[in-house]
């Protein structure tokens, strides 16, 4: 998961991959934590780096939507009324 999780966060092509990239990386993560015996999966730092990464790059997603919805509202939206 941490393989699949990492690179589609670096990807950053859409929102839909982000929330993939992030998803992945909790999933991975969970599986290093249980697996049996403690240690025997690597991957937490990569996993790390993609849930890092898709929260960063969603966010900026976020705050860009914000920004242009603002816009759009205070051109279109904002008319004076008599």
């Amino acid at each position: 998961m941490a393989i699949v999780g990492a690179p589609t966060s670096f990807i950053g092509i859409g929102w839909l991959l982000e929330i993939l990239a992030i998803i992945f990386g909790h999933l991975a993560r969970k599986n290093i934590r249980i697996a049996q015996p403690p240690g025997s999966l690597g991957g937490d730092g990569l996993a790390l780096a993609g849930l890092i990464i898709g929260y960063i790059v969603l966010g900026l997603y976020v705050f860009i939507l914000l920004i242009f919805g603002s816009l759009i509202m205070a051109i279109f939206g904002g008319g004076r009324h008599i």
